[in-house]
């Protein structure tokens, strides 16, 4: 590569030419897996584009930005195309990935899928795709596509929570893995259960059977400790507690302990 100005051109690149560009780089960080294996999703789905965000080089021909890239492209077996920036300045290259991520949220936004990024619908999407999401898939979150999918295959699911377990209802029956655990159910149990679970989770003063319990254990549970939903996985437990409450409610099983379970009863579809 010349030691000219910088230059931008858009090529066709082969796992071969993505290894010559990761074997020329000097030491960088440590790749991240999840982000590589996301990244080789998109790839092999078809999900992945090129923007104006390039492979960046070094005057020396050494690429410094781009590995987790090459590294996924690498895994897909794809040849695709990438924009390519050579002769990058050295003072440049510590200002590399110093800018703001954009969530899924932020990125539908400007795709027009939806009007507002404070969308209450993502947070219920992420949810239906993540819990519990050691049984279905590897990827923390949903790319753009598949949440694009599941706002499509969901959508009178996902309206119907927000609607029936609203913002103004008692803490964590509100929250996205109840609601996400609910509207996954919905593909799987006969809408009057729907309806009866959910008004139980509404309203647990009302006089109901040992056969009915399991909602409002659920609702105790929640009541108990507010924080009980406040990292990943107790995000992850509270809807695998709702799976639990669920399948009890729906087979008139009287429920003694509301544990956890860990299998994916309501799949995606």
């Amino acid at each position: 590569m010349s030691k000219n100005k910088m230059t931008m051109e858009l090529i066709e690149v082969n796992p071969k030419m993505a290894q010559q560009f990761l074997n020329s780089m000097r030491k960088n960080r440590n790749p991240r897996i999840r982000k590589v294996e996301y990244l080789t999703k998109q790839m092999i789905d078809g999900e992945f584009h090129p923007t104006h965000h390039a492979l960046g080089f070094d005057s020396h021909g050494r690429m410094f930005d781009g590995q987790h890239r090459m590294l996924a492209l690498i895994k897909s077996g794809k040849t695709l195309p990438f924009w390519i920036c050579k002769n990058v300045p050295d003072k440049s290259m510590p200002y590399c990935d110093k800018n703001v991520t954009r969530t899924i949220a932020q990125s539908l936004v400007i795709d027009c899928t939806i009007a507002n990024k404070a969308d209450a619908r993502i947070a219920v999407v992420n949810s239906i795709w993540t819990y519990p999401y050691s049984l279905s898939h590897g990827s923390d979150l949903p790319t753009i596509e598949e949440t694009k999918k599941i706002l499509s295959t969901y959508e009178e699911e996902i309206e119907y929570v927000l609607s029936m377990l609203s913002s103004n209802e008692r803490n964590g029956i509100r929250t996205a893995p109840v609601r996400a655990c609910v509207a996954r159910a919905m593909k799987y149990v006969d809408k009057s259960k729907i309806d009866r679970f959910c008004q139980l989770l509404k309203d647990p003063s009302e006089q109901i059977s040992s056969e009915e319990s399991a909602p409002t254990k659920l609702v105790l549970y929640c009541a108990n400790d507010p924080t009980k939903w406040a990292t990943e996985s107790s995000r992850k437990d509270l809807y695998c507690r709702t799976q639990r409450a669920m399948k009890a409610f729906v087979e008139k099983e009287k429920l003694g302990v509301l544990k956890p379970i860990y299998e994916d009863l309501y799949p995606l579809v």
